[in-house]
């Protein structure tokens, strides 16, 4: 399989339901609808050869001894679980942001539509 991700691309988690023993062998697990930043792309060490798998930025783990596999290493996530933010991702998101800090209503504004309702 080919991952489209490298080091230092924008990523947003899809998907954050872990197996119980991946749960077990690792503390820190990314959390649905937040974003990431990739740290490396492997191929990921409890699937076949062709599963990549990445590290992230913002949370890093214990090594782990991977005794079946005679492998010490941070316990990756498969890259399948995340979706890279383009351009267009973060102008939508950046025009969510500012339209919702338009929508904002001061106390005194909300006040006055009240009062205004009332005399109607």
């Amino acid at each position: 399989m080919e991952c489209e991700f490298k080091e230092g691309d924008e990523v947003v988690c899809i998907d954050d339901i872990f197996t119980p023993e991946y749960i077990w062998r690792t503390i820190n697990l990314p959390k649905r609808g937040e974003k990431y930043t990739i740290r490396g792309v492997i191929i990921h060490p409890y699937a076949d050869d062709t599963i990549p798998a990445v590290y992230l930025r913002e949370i890093r783990n214990p090594i782990q001894d991977i005794k079946s596999l005679g492998l010490r290493r941070e316990m990756p996530f498969a890259y399948w679980r995340f979706k890279k933010l383009d351009k267009l991702d973060k102008k939508q998101e950046k025009t969510k942001y500012n339209f919702n800090d338009l929508l904002k209503v001061s106390k005194e504004d909300q006040q006055q539509y009240e009062d205004e309702l009332e005399t109607i």
